[in-house]
């Protein structure tokens, strides 16, 4: 009879014999567990969260007009001529690419200029003698067209065309955004009618470069002096056309209004994605597992149990997960890295807060909670003392009580 009643006993209703858990044990529980939370919000994100937001009607007219903006904004630039677009790769071509093409068609209008002999090396690394066509140099106008001459073309002619200022003051503006005047007055030769060239000798040491690509000659520091002047003229010129033309101001507006709501929709996945993770985790685990200990708990044969020894009730419980709740929302951040958009960390969501404001609270209520348990001389974490509970081994006292000889007892 005595063994009867100790079998019908609910487990966990006294736990004043079992032990408290080390501190090893309670870290080792709590990085079980955030990492099950982290897998099941991943798995989640991927397999369910980013393929509904997708399929919403809402979310491919937003991706496409997100596209056709940007789109626009790269046509518009690319219009500009200060920047070459690479439709295949879908990004504009490096300046210092587009600066070596510059320089180069800039030496050769500088040799047809000057009438000297112009010459590039072949595959035997031989000097062969080739004649310079007009079509090759930036005296290749066309009516205010300048097809060689990027710098020219923006400063000159779509400035003027577009009404940001006059012919005059865009010479002018290029002059002195490149330091033609002053710093770099000795590497061209400037005429208000006539397009930019190089004196011969900086020529002749230039064009030596481009063809044998002698590092540390002469010819090397002046091609890349010349290269910084176009990179910070084209620059400049990228800053003029954001700053002042409409067109471009407009769908640039237009482009951002759509990538902040693209940004908060994606947001609340992740958001979605990490509850559901959480709530599998902390919640629907221990409503499967005796007790409603954690994945962690289950493993290290651990329990949770209040202060004065008794078994938790709902609020002992809700307080602990909403504490994790906060602690282990650094999930925040792994999300968007996963998936390589870290932009979404900035996006403001409740207000003024953002992703990355949220991931930055959780992890130092982390290393608090670490350092908490470190110090504390139980162990207890942070969403223990907000549970107003701790942890203890309960192997020993889950384990079936042996039956008595039925012998000596069963009689009794």
């Amino acid at each position: 009879m005595y063994n009867e009643i100790r079998m019908k006993t609910p487990v966990g209703s006294d736990y004043s014999a079992c032990r408290n858990v080390s501190k090893g044990r309670h870290i080792l529980v709590a990085l079980i567990d955030y990492f099950t939370a982290v897998i099941f919000s991943f798995l989640l994100f991927g397999a369910v969260a980013m393929p509904v937001f997708f399929a919403l009607p809402s979310t491919a007219p937003l991706i496409s007009s997100m596209t056709d903006a940007g789109n626009d904004l790269s046509q518009i630039v690319a219009d500009t001529r200060l920047q070459d677009y690479d439709a295949v790769n879908a990004t504009f071509v490096d300046l210092d690419v587009s600066g070596k093409t510059y320089i180069r068609t800039l030496v050769k209008t500088s040799y047809y200029q000057n009438h000297e002999t112009y010459y590039e090396v072949d595959s035997a690394n031989q000097k062969v003698e080739k004649t310079i066509a007009v079509s090759e140099t930036f005296f290749q106008e066309n009516n205010g067209d300048y097809p060689n001459d990027r710098l020219a073309y923006f400063w000159i002619t779509f400035v003027n065309q577009n009404g940001l200022r006059t012919a005059i003051q865009n010479r002018t503006s290029l002059n002195e955004s490149m330091l033609l005047d002053t710093t770099n007055a000795d590497l061209m030769t400037v005429s208000m009618d006539k397009p930019f060239c190089l004196p011969a000798p900086i020529a002749e040491k230039v064009l030596s470069y481009l063809n044998y690509s002698e590092p540390g000659s002469d010819g090397g520091a002046l091609y890349n002096r010349i290269l910084e002047l176009y990179k910070t003229t084209v620059q400049t010129g990228i800053t003029l056309v954001e700053g002042s033309y409409a067109p471009y101001t407009e769908k640039l507006s237009l482009l951002q209004n759509y990538t902040v709501k693209y940004a908060k929709e994606f947001t609340l996945v992740i958001l979605g994605a990490y509850v559901a993770g959480f709530l599998i985790t902390y919640v629907l685990f221990p409503l499967c597992f005796h007790n409603g200990r954690t994945i962690g708990d289950k493993v290290l044969g651990l329990a949770l149990v209040r202060n004065d020894g008794g078994r938790p009730v709902f609020l002992n419980h809700l307080l602990r997960n909403l504490m994790l709740f906060l602690t282990n929302a650094s999930v925040l951040f792994f999300l968007p890295l996963f998936i390589g958009k870290l932009s979404l960390l900035t996006y403001e969501i409740m207000g003024p807060v953002t992703l990355l404001q949220i991931s930055l609270f959780a992890f130092f209520l982390g290393i608090l909670s670490l350092i908490l348990s470190l110090c504390a001389q139980d162990g207890q974490t942070l969403s223990e003392l907000a549970a107003m509970s701790h942890l203890v081994a309960i192997h020993s006292h889950e384990e079936p009580v042996p039956q008595d000889n039925e012998d000596t007892h069963g009689k009794a």
